[in-house]
């Protein structure tokens, strides 16, 4: 796993214009995301801003750098931008601060100023050509002063190379970069909304201190080497009614898949699952049984799957927002299968009847678990599936159960081991399974997980695992378990004592689905 680091990053940049080296820089934050995702409808009313926004964000061009959010400052914008900029050429947007301009001053260097502040003191040193104003009011500019504007600078400038842009216009920066940019590219263009709310370079502060701060330093992973692509594997069986929410719930991950796949598992019954077209429109690729093949199938139809990683979805599991941005972000600094509910066994023999402890939403810890093995989703690299399917005919045979514990066992012979990212108390956009729905559609009459015989088989296939030399959590590190196991109820009852309303209405939720579950 590789980074790159803030005070590098600014010190490439910088010398970039102390060589001459023509860049352009687009600043990406909040407040982009909430116009993009039209949370900003009421203040912002043209439609021309979002669309110029996303369009900026498909662009792919050596010269063009996209500054966003690093998981220092927010993981969850950090992960949504990273998935959605076509660009690998990613670096930090609060790359450049107020001491940008110091630098400034000590090149000679022919500067444009553009800006919505009337303030130009604070560039009062640097060798400027030429200053350009523009209204703040930001839906009238794009209406009613925009052409005019970029008509008078490029007649004046717009053939002239090798001048540096400072653009200082919030939103607007970027869509005036833009249009320069595809006039002339031999210039550099820096955008610098917010720099002069920035004092420091890369220390920590009050926005961004965390403890995975290396050294005080903001970092991102490497750009260039870092795979986001996931693919999705959800399954249809018998409960249709859990497919939109799966979906919609997939479309909105901070951490955007890049490709649906479902496989839908043949039904004895004499009825037909309709999918509707809207549906199918999104799916890269949907496969119908003609036979009920049960719950391995789904394991060989994701070899299907052109990502690195996949996640492979139960049909009862409808994850939060952040889900594989949780899996994929734990998996950068400790590789493994990942999932949501982890099982740690007490005693293997009475397994699933009694003697293990189960952990993710149902029972929430802050850090991430070594389990024995995951159920109900599976993050883990493509790769994985050809040791799950390496002479494992005599379990493939159990076809209703042991697919969970058979990947997970087939993977530790290879030293991959199995983990449940955090699912923190109040977090619940990181959780693999909205609480809500879990509770309501794992107990359908027609959930694999209702049938005593699967109950009879999963033990049956456990016993068979562990003569076949799977070794348990218990068995190699019993300390670990029982490290685990205390400070997984210390927290709760931390959580409980402390009467947050968090809390509160954690346990309101669970008492109503109880009820009417």
């Amino acid at each position: 796993m590789n980074k790159i680091y803030l005070d590098k990053e600014y010190n490439i940049f910088i010398n970039k214009i102390k060589k001459n080296i023509n860049f352009t820089f687009l600043k990406y934050d909040i407040n982009d995301y909430f116009i993009i995702n039209n949370h900003h409808k009421d203040i912002f009313h043209n439609d021309i801003s979002e669309k110029i926004l996303l369009q900026i964000m498909r662009l792919s061009d050596n010269k063009i750098y996209y500054g966003i959010p690093s998981p220092c400052y927010n993981r969850y914008l950090y992960y949504w931008y990273a998935t959605r900029i076509i660009s690998k050429q990613i670096t930090f947007n609060n790359l450049f601060t107020n001491n940008l301009l110091n630098e400034l001053k000590k090149i000679n260097k022919n500067i444009i100023i553009i800006t919505n502040n009337n303030n130009i003191n604070k560039f009062n040193g640097l060798n400027i050509l030429e200053y350009y104003f523009i209204e703040k009011d930001y839906n009238k500019f794009l209406k009613n002063s925009s052409n005019t504007f970029f008509e008078n600078l490029t007649k004046k400038w717009g053939n002239k190379n090798n001048i540096l842009y400072l653009i200082d216009a919030g939103f607007l920066s970027k869509i005036i970069i833009y249009k320069l940019y595809k006039n002339n590219s031999n210039n550099c263009y820096i955008d610098i909304s917010t720099v002069f709310n920035n004092k420091n370079i890369y220390l920590k502060n009050k926005i961004n201190n965390n403890p995975i701060v290396k050294d005080n330093n903001c970092w991102m992973f490497e750009p260039l080497s870092t795979n986001f692509e996931v693919s999705i594997i959800l399954t249809l069986f018998k409960k249709p009614d859990t497919l939109q929410k799966q979906i919609e719930a997939i479309l909105n991950q901070s951490l955007k898949p890049k490709e649906i796949l479902l496989f839908q598992d043949g039904i004895i019954e004499p009825y037909k699952i309709c999918i509707d077209q809207k549906i199918l429109k999104l799916l890269k690729k949907y496969q119908i049984s003609e036979t009920n093949k049960g719950v391995w199938e789904r394991f060989k139809f994701a070899q299907e799957a052109s990502s690195k990683y996949i996640c492979l979805f139960d049909d009862d599991t409808i994850p939060g927002n952040r889900w594989l941005e949780n899996c994929h972000y734990n998996m950068m600094f400790n590789e493994g299968i990942y999932g949501t509910v982890g099982i740690i066994l007490k005693n293997y023999k009475d397994y699933p009847y009694k003697d293990y402890f189960r952990i993710g939403w149902v029972q929430p810890f802050s850090k991430a678990v070594k389990v024995d093995f995951v159920g109900h989703s599976w993050f883990f690299k493509r790769s994985y599936l050809k040791y799950m399917f390496d002479n494992t005919e005599k379990y493939q045979a159990y076809k209703y159960v042991a697919e969970d514990m058979c990947l997970s066992f087939k993977c530790k012979q290879h030293g991959i081991l199995t983990y449940v990212p955090p699912h923190p108390y109040g977090k619940m956009e990181l959780w693999g399974s909205q609480k809500e729905f879990a509770s309501k559609y794992g107990k359908s009459a027609v959930a694999v997980s209702m049938n005593s015989n699967n109950f009879f088989n999963m033990n049956k296939a456990l016993i068979e695992l562990k003569n076949d030399g799977w070794k348990f959590l218990y068995q190699e590190d019993n300390k670990y378990i029982k490290k685990i196991l205390y400070q997984v109820k210390s927290e709760e009852q931390k959580f409980e004592k402390g009467n947050n309303i968090l809390y509160l209405k954690y346990k309101i939720l669970e008492f109503f689905n109880k009820l009417f579950s």
